[in-house]
């Protein structure tokens, strides 16, 4: 029935015995794989293409961590309206937080862990103590992840099984890590060359000649550490 609706451009009514005609547009949204839903003989084959003219693809929110601020500011809003309450802002700890979760439960989630976090927030800042557990919990795993995965690099450096170059520099820029690993590398490099940079660039088997080359590609990538914190530690250890 809907097929010929969509094909005919006309209706009847329940009751009626005339043919009405109509100009209509239809949306449809989905979150399923209608291609595979099809292969399944879940979704008729037919209906797919005559609904599929034009089609916009919405990433998960997942993919688009650059939205979480404007929506978290437009969710903290509605729900202050909804409760005629005072705003609130996240603080920057767990705004960071808020754009590392991966939200299985897309935007909606996303929702509702704003809405929760500003009830339970008595002040004007939400913070870390405010977001549900699962939030805090993934930002552990994935930073202890991190961390331990920078001690490992660092040491096949150290034991000869890799450059610089090869375990760091490139996977990073292939993005099969973040930032977060390559500037623990960095810090256990500057932490044993006492805060000199052209010695932890020796023990993590840097060129000489892709010193400055190395440091622009830290600064770039926002990986550069202050050395000086390094080089107070050894001089008060001394």
């Amino acid at each position: 029935m809907f097929l010929r609706v969509l094909e005919e451009r006309e209706v009847r009514r329940v009751g009626e015995t005339a043919v009405r005609k109509i100009d209509i547009q239809v949306i449809a949204a989905t979150n399923r794989d209608l291609p595979g839903e099809i292969e399944a003989g879940r979704f008729r084959e037919d209906l797919y293409y005559r609904l599929k003219k034009m089609e916009i693809r919405v990433p998960p929110l997942r993919e688009r961590p650059e939205d979480i601020p404007l929506l978290v500011r437009c969710f903290l809003r509605k729900t202050a309206d909804n409760v005629s309450g005072r705003p609130k802002n996240f603080s920057a700890q767990a705004m960071t937080l808020l754009k590392r979760y991966p939200y299985p439960g897309n935007i909606r989630e996303l929702l509702n862990i704003v809405s929760g976090s500003y009830h339970s927030a008595k002040g004007k800042v939400i913070d870390l103590e405010n977001l549900p557990s699962e939030v805090r919990q993934d930002y552990l795993q994935t930073a202890s992840g991190e961390l331990n995965m920078a001690g490992k690099l660092y040491r096949d450096i150290l034991d000869g099984r890799g450059r610089f170059e090869d375990l760091i520099k490139q996977p990073f820029l292939k993005r099969q890590f973040s930032a977060a690993v390559v500037r623990g590398v960095i810090q256990r490099a500057l932490k044993d060359a006492g805060g000199r940079y052209r010695d932890a660039f020796v023990r993590l088997r840097i060129p000489d000649r892709s010193y400055a080359a190395t440091m622009q590609f830290l600064k770039r990538h926002r990986c550069f550490l202050d050395f000086r914190p390094f080089r107070r530690r050894k001089f008060e250890g001394m």
